[in-house]
């Protein structure tokens, strides 16, 4: 289960399919199927719709709003976003702006995480969720250069 999670990381950070398969000596078809399994897209990296910006699934900004935007299967989050989900898991308690509010979930809701499809989703905002494994890569993401 972490090798699957693991591929879909790299993939959700910008990997080709096509750069895992070689990296990891696996067919490309064999990392498409893992990637799929995990809720990721037929077409790979999530992109741009019908020509329409992305937008933070949690507060609304879009893309051309926000440092960086980090992309999970037709979710995002902004960095903005990702600070305040940490805010949440350190002060154990929901936290509220004028664009969003974010909360804790409580583990057995039997939801799981927007972004990785993992069940131990710990945090969640208007229509999304967050397992701690895809907020600690959202803060990697964010903060690498």
């Amino acid at each position: 289960m972490d090798y699957h999670h693991t591929v879909r990381r790299l993939h959700f950070a910008g990997a080709s399919l096509r750069e895992i398969a070689h990296a990891l000596d696996l067919s490309h078809q064999r990392v498409h199927q893992i990637v799929e399994a995990g809720g990721g897209t037929a077409s790979g990296k999530p992109g741009k719709k019908d020509g329409l910006d992305r937008f933070c699934t949690f507060c609304g900004l879009p893309e051309a709003e926000v440092a960086k935007l980090v992309a999970g299967p037709g979710v995002y989050v902004c960095d903005a976003c990702v600070a305040l989900v940490r805010q949440v898991l350190r002060q154990r308690g929901p936290v509220e702006t004028p664009r969003t509010r974010i909360d804790l979930v409580i583990a057995d809701d039997g939801l799981r995480c927007s972004f990785c499809g993992a069940p131990d989703v710990v945090v969640g905002g208007p229509g999304v969720r967050m397992c701690d494994r895809c907020v600690q890569l959202s803060e990697e993401i964010v903060t690498a250069r």
